[in-house]
């Protein structure tokens, strides 16, 4: 072992005043002696990695690579300590009074586009932050604004892993649920504990190398609605704090927005900005704006003016007393009760009002679980599950998710408190306050705006400017003893108003009205209220995609408009899609799809069958899409009526690495190849000169079905097909059931949609029943599933 070489503190000294001359010349960062110990620490660890035992030594090394170990200590003494929605009060101030302002600039200036700039960026967690928080805004509240981000840092390090886009899994457990929705792709094998960021936001997100001392060239022509720039004048002095914010003010919109870091300041510099929030800048208004009369966009989300009432549940003392620190009065909260266990958290639901409930998992007599399954169904606020149980644990984590817990925190500790702390007070806001959060679940909203529906009658909200068209579908599902219609609306503006007064079951909701499209309606309400929601459509080819967008937003179903004529034949239908919507689960939109390896086995010794119903244009979506460009033959029946099955399969070939198509009569069945089932056609495999083709008949309907999965699943049973992978998704009724059984007594693999993912669990569950199904997996996990199924029988038929 090579021993300790002792230098002197002044030699030492020498070394450390060098290297922070020539960080503070490349980045104007002020390295003084409150940073000494600092650059020492880092210093040795540099020189460990170089081999290098003195200060001294490394002081020539550092002449010898001047260029290139100038780089290597810019990036190790700039400081990287960054997380996911850091200073959430400033994604607050966005959401409540800037987000608002920044849509009505937008369209005044006729681009639509907001610009936002992550100056001090560094690897990329704030500006993926505001990708993930503008898109889920934007799409809710503002379909035609589009957004883009700039994130620079001084460091190239830094910048390269930003535009690397991968972080560690346990990084994004601290983005909020709702953020975090349909945001990355999770690593599988050895890469597990890595996610990458979708492509959906990194085609937002462009990084760039600047130093703010130095950025005329990269600010040329540039102008941005939004500037963060957080936790970086710190490290200036007042001359470069002046410069770099006259520097922002010169390249912010007029009424745009300046964040800094939360305990940095302007203030005392004389510059000409004005300042409206906590450590938040804007350039001083023109009077004439500030009259009355220029009242401001109204907030998308009314501000809080009481603290959120907080039951905090928990065995331990010690996280009680955390909780007290973290949620006081000064951030907007109070912990109005504290529960040793669920069985006291519901005893205290029964006589006091609370916004939120964190909850641990592990307590004597009622546990976490034990509170979720007692309490689901019923009026309680969301809940933040705080626990040492990591969230991916099926048994636990997953489960409580399932059971309707908003979203999930890992206990604080004294050592991360301060982000801990962020963390917590985020994600109780926002299940409280935000568009994903559904008011019906709070407690506190009083139970008399609710018009019960007599005798448990679903309720229903009809949504139609044609007076005819309300009074043709009030006159159907009055012929259902299990519906009624508890209100009407003309226009879209109404339909919030009439949600909030009577709480309805299920909405009807046609696609062509004045004010706003069905559509975009749907993509305003739909993430606030979580309310199921069935499309009124004229079944016209031109509106199949108008229809499909829907059904991706959230709708659950379509039914055709109906008119006098189709009362008796159409009314029986609407009704009972009606019903099935109402019992729905609005969860598709939130599965987080696991893309596959690029290439996947295929084998043309193997095919893949899958049908599904309600729910089934979004459940095959995630599957498609989740699959590699490399995939076996696959054939889908999808129930859907004939002008739309070509729409979705167009749909599907823009989204997927393959060939997506509506089937033909005697198309040959070949891998990387999907074949949809036409709509109206029942569709079947053949054999013919040695090879599988499809072949398209008018049969008559099966199971009430055309097309059929048990028509189809049939034909591969009689064909006594070896390597078949059968699937069957979400969907009422229990068409496919019979024949999967049938094919997998003949030796065919199975996997069936679980109840949690399905959006109607009847299909699945018949199939279930019978022992048709061999694996029973949450949707994000039924590719993955096909593809280990069909590598399995493509290894044994090489082995045998």
């Amino acid at each position: 072992m090579r021993s300790a070489v002792k230098e002197s503190p002044e030699s030492i000294q020498k070394v450390i005043e060098n290297v922070s001359a020539i960080v503070t010349e490349l980045a104007g960062i002020q390295l003084g002696e409150r940073q000494f110990s600092m650059v020492e620490n880092r210093l040795k660890t540099r020189m460990l990695r170089l081999n290098i035992p003195t200060f001294e030594g490394y002081l020539e090394y550092l002449q010898d690579h001047q260029e290139s170990e100038s780089q290597a200590l810019l990036s190790l003494l700039t400081t990287h300590h960054t997380y996911f929605f850091r200073e959430f009060s400033h994604f607050e101030f966005l959401l409540n009074k800037g987000l608002p302002s920044l849509i009505e600039r937008a369209r005044e200036r006729g681009d639509k586009k907001i610009r936002i700039w992550s100056a001090a960026s560094s690897r990329g967690q704030e500006a993926f932050s505001l990708a993930m928080f503008f898109r889920f805004h934007l799409e809710a509240a503002a379909p035609d604004v589009d957004f883009e981000i700039w994130g620079t840092d001084v460091d190239p390090q830094s910048v390269a892993h930003a535009q690397n886009s991968v972080y560690r899994y346990e990084e994004l457990k601290q983005v909020p649920a709702m953020y975090g929705r349909d945001s990355w792709v999770r690593g599988t094998g050895d890469v597990q504990e890595f996610a990458k960021m979708r492509k959906a936001l990194v085609q937002k997100c462009r990084f760039q190398t600047v130093n703010l001392l130095s950025a005329g060239s990269f600010l040329n022509g540039k102008n941005f609605d939004v500037i963060f720039c957080r936790n970086v004048f710190i490290y200036f002095n007042p001359s470069q704090i002046k410069d770099c914010a006259q520097t922002f003010m010169k390249h912010l919109d007029p009424k745009g927005f300046l964040f800094l870091g939360v305990s940095e300041t302007l203030n005392g510099l004389g510059l000409a900005i004005d300042s409206i929030g906590a450590s938040v800048y804007a350039l001083p208004r023109p009077a004439s704006e500030k009259a009355p009369a220029a009242r401001p966009a109204p907030p998308l989300i009314p501000e809080r003016k009481t603290p959120f009432r907080v039951l905090c549940v928990d065995d331990s003392p010690v996280i009680l007393s955390l909780l007290k620190r973290i949620l006081t009065a000064e951030s907007g909260f109070t912990v109005a009760a504290t529960a040793a266990n669920g069985k006291e958290a519901i005893s205290l639901l029964q006589t006091q009002t609370f916004d939120a409930i964190t909850l641990d998992m592990h307590m004597p007599e009622l546990d976490g679980l034990g509170f979720l399954e007692q309490t689901k169904g019923r009026p309680r606020p969301p809940v933040i599950i705080l626990s040492s149980v990591n969230r991916d644990d099926p048994a636990l984590g997953q489960k409580a998710l399932a059971l309707g817990a908003y979203d999930y925190v890992e206990k604080p500790s004294l050592e991360n408190l301060g982000q801990a702390g962020n963390e917590i007070r985020a994600k109780i806001k926002l299940a409280v306050q935000a568009p994903m959060a559904a008011p019906a679940a709070n407690v506190s909203t009083p139970k008399a705006e609710a018009k019960p529906a007599a005798g448990g009658r679903k309720k229903v909200l009809i949504v139609d400017d044609s007076a005819t068209i309300r009074q043709l579908l009030a006159k159907v599902i009055k012929q259902d003893p299990q519906l009624e219609v508890v209100a009407e609306a003309e226009r879209p503006s109404q339909v919030e108003a009439l949600i909030r007064q009577h709480k309805p079951d299920v909405i009807t909701l046609d696609i062509h009205m004045p004010e706003m499209d069905g559509v975009t309606l749907l993509k305003k309400i739909f993430p606030i209220y979580k309310i199921p929601v069935v499309m009124i459509s004229s079944i016209r080819r031109e509106e199949g995609p108008q229809v499909l967008q829907a059904l991706e937003s959230g709708a659950v179903d379509y039914i055709q408009k109906p008119s006098l004529e189709d009362l008796r034949t159409l009314g029986p239908e609407i009704c009972e899609r009606i019903r099935t919507a109402s019992e729905a689960r609005v969860v598709v939109s939130s599965i987080a799809r696991r893309k596959a390896a690029s290439r996947g086995p295929h084998g043309t010794e193997s095919i893949v069958l899958m049908g599904a119903s309600t729910g089934g244009t979004e459940a095959l979506r995630v599957v498609l899409e989740s699959l590699p460009n490399q995939i076996p033959p696959t054939l889908i029946v999808q129930h859907i009526p004939p002008v739309f099955s070509a729409a979705f399969a167009a749909r599907l070939n823009q989204l997927c690495p393959f060939e997506v198509r509506e089937a033909q009569d005697g198309d040959v069945v070949k891998p990387n190849l999907v074949l949809i089932a036409p709509g109206g056609k029942q569709m079947a495999l053949v054999s013919k000169d040695g090879k599988l083709v499809v072949k398209i008949t008018d049969d008559a309907p099966v199971n009430r079905h055309k097309p059929s999965v048990d028509y189809l699943f049939k034909s591969a049973a009689d064909l006594k097909l070896p390597n078949v992978v059968g699937v069957i998704l979400t969907g009422m009724g229990g068409d496919g059931a019979r024949m999967l059984k049938r094919l997998r007594d003949q030796g065919a693999r199975t996997i069936g949609q679980d109840e949690q993912t399905s959006v109607v669990y009847g299909m699945p569950r018949e199939a279930a029943k019978m022992g048709a199904v061999e694996f029973v997996k949450p949707l994000g996990e039924v590719a993955e599933t096909i593809l280990k199924l069909v590598s399995e029988s493509s290894k044994k038929n090489k082995a045998a």
